[in-house]
């Protein structure tokens, strides 16, 4: 989750600097100090639900692996097959969802959605 709380603070930074530096206003002062507030504050929860998302799937991931396991002890070849779909199913969805919250958490920063 800190790792999800820094890039959301730098895509608001650079945020900043990209949409304030040719207008009138000019660049904003504590960019960085005012999009980690942003993040902390208003965009906090969005990020720990994506970070939520992310740790509940690969909890699934490390139970195949376990069951992988167990079924190799014993010698139980199907068994070993289903997880290892499972597992590798998991993967993939991990994968996914991973690539996706990388750019929601910069549409946070940018914009602010929830």
């Amino acid at each position: 989750m800190i790792k999800n709380v820094v890039h959301t603070t730098i895509s608001g930074v650079f945020g900043s600097y990209y949409y304030g530096y040719n207008t009138p206003q000019g660049v904003p002062r504590h960019a960085a100090w005012g999009s980690f507030r942003r993040s902390m504050t208003y965009s906090f929860g969005s990020i720990c639900f994506g970070s939520l998302i992310v740790s509940i799937i690969q909890f699934i991931k490390q139970l195949a692996s376990v069951g992988r396991a167990v079924a190799q002890e014993e010698g139980q070849t199907i068994w070993q097959l289903v997880f290892c779909c499972l597992q590798c199913i998991a993967g993939m969805i991990e994968g996914l969802v991973e690539y996706f919250n990388h750019y929601a958490y910069t549409q946070v920063a940018l914009y602010g959605k929830v």
